[in-house]
């Protein structure tokens, strides 16, 4: 239930026991007035994350006030990583379930320990497993695998904010949720399982597109008819996908 999931989320990442062993970290790290460069580029990107949605809108809303303390608060706690772009659209999802410090706590577990080579600025964890996506789309889907080559396709070009915004971008929100779910539960593995079940389901569309300019856009804002829980949740329970 749509009630529970910020519960649950807390509880999958263990966000109160962080709390109890640093019960002041977020505060500390949220005080912090220092301009760096992350928090300039936080500032800059604050206003561009969910444009359009109510609690986002303007930058005195409690959202972007909100997504902004986190922001900067990891930031100051864990400068070797700082601020990635992809992080604004995670934490953001994040804010409309749980508090600030929760949040904050939840960012702590999947970018600093999880995905931390994924947001690190050499985004070393991010390249590997762009090409083990590649790997998976080969042995999974070949016929798709060999019509994307043709053109140049690698995950790279689109699959990015899959691993770094938590498929943020997917037109139906529902299908988010599940998404954020699973992924907390089960770590990366979560993103190949979502995303070999998007490849199945754009598969016959896309096999159908000749060139980058038909195929980059799709991969990139697939249709909503292929993305709804409908769709793609049953491909995502097929797939035995493991780490």
């Amino acid at each position: 239930p749509n009630e529970l999931r910020g519960v649950v989320w807390r509880l999958l990442c263990e966000v109160p026991q962080r709390r109890s062993a640093r019960p002041a970290l977020y505060t500390r790290m949220e005080a912090r007035t220092e301009l760096t460069d992350a928090v300039r580029q936080i500032r800059l990107d604050v206003g561009r994350t969910y444009i359009g949605h109510q609690r986002f809108e303007g930058k005195d809303s409690v959202g972007q006030q909100q997504l902004e303390a986190v922001l900067r608060a990891y930031s100051f706690h864990d400068p070797q990583i700082g601020y990635c772009q992809g992080m604004g659209f995670a934490a953001g999802l994040l804010l409309m379930y749980m508090s600030p410090e929760d949040c904050f706590h939840v960012l702590t577990r999947v970018v600093g320990e999880q995905l931390r080579q994924h947001y690190h600025p050499s985004m070393a964890g991010l390249l590997a497993d762009a090409d083990l996506l590649q790997r998976a789309l080969e042995l999974h889907l070949p016929a798709l695998a060999a019509h994307l080559s043709q053109y140049g396709m690698h995950p790279l070009m689109y699959a990015t904010p899959w691993f770094l915004s938590w498929f943020t971008s997917l037109p139906s929100w529902e299908s988010v949720l599940h998404f954020v779910s699973c992924f907390l539960l089960e770590g990366v593995t979560a993103v190949f399982r979502f995303g070999l079940a998007l490849f199945e389901a754009m598969q016959p569309e896309l096999l159908a597109l000749s060139s980058v300019e038909q195929l980059l856009p799709f991969l990139q804002n697939p249709p909503a008819r292929l993305t709804t829980p409908a769709v793609l949740l049953p491909l995502v329970r097929a797939l035995p996908v493991e780490r």
